[in-house]
């Protein structure tokens, strides 16, 4: 099974998640109220269509941190496929398409990386010890890892569980119109730096913090996103 053969993999995993989600979420929607409008565009993005889901087989998740959170684990998980894929969790499913940022300690050093995840896609990688870095699974890897494995074999962690609860409770959510008005605001402040002929610097730091308020947010309106990397990018 090469990358492309995980697609239909992960098709599968995700339509049953899908339906229990539905379910689930029945049961939420009267709590956060407040925040619920900001929450459902990343959790409809979760359980949707275009949901996605990442494997992360082998990996030392008490080290990592998956989109600038600490992945939360339940008391019980089930073992999946040990003897192939390491200890459980193997990854998260649910994934809302867009970029995300991985990282994990090693020692006193930290070690990330940025993808993007399309949508419905599924993405395998791996931190590689060796050249302490994160790498994406090559095809033959991929064959050799997860070929004639089967749904039952994973033990996948929902992305809604493990990351965005823990977003919710530090209210560290925002819809595409609130990343949008972050990143507009700090275009102004890169303009403003260039007329009054400010540090290079100060310019590439607001131009940063604009390109990371739509560049760190998952889940966004894809119109509303590309307005503004368009606008970023300028």
């Amino acid at each position: 099974m090469g990358i492309f053969g995980l697609i239909g993999f992960g098709a599968e995993l995700l339509q049953d998640y899908a339906h229990a989600s539905q379910i689930h979420h029945a049961g939420l929607a009267d709590d956060h109220d407040q925040r619920r409008a900001q929450a459902m565009e990343l959790w409809e993005a979760c359980v949707g269509p275009k949901a996605c889901v990442l494997l992360v087989p082998q990996n030392t998740w008490a080290a990592c941190e998956l989109d600038h959170v600490r992945v939360t684990m339940p008391d019980q998980l089930p073992p999946g496929n040990t003897a192939r894929l390491g200890p459980a969790p193997h990854g998260l499913i649910g994934v809302c398409p867009g970029r995300h940022v991985i990282t994990t300690k090693v020692g006193a050093d930290t070690f990330g990386t940025a993808f993007v995840l399309y949508p419905g896609e599924t993405f395998a990688l791996r931190f590689d010890r060796t050249a302490r870095q994160w790498v994406r699974y090559t095809e033959a890897e991929a064959q050799g890892l997860f070929q004639g494995l089967t749904p039952l074999d994973l033990s996948l962690l929902p992305y809604t569980h493990a990351v965005v609860a823990a977003k919710m409770a530090h209210d560290d959510l925002k819809s595409s119109h609130s990343a949008m008005e972050t990143c507009m605001s700090n275009l102004s402040g890169a303009l403003q730096c260039l007329l009054r002929g400010l540090q290079a610097g100060d310019t590439a730091g607001a131009a940063e913090r604009a390109r990371m308020a739509i560049g760190r947010e998952h889940g966004l309106d894809p119109r509303m996103r590309d307005r503004a990397r368009a606008v970023a990018a300028g």
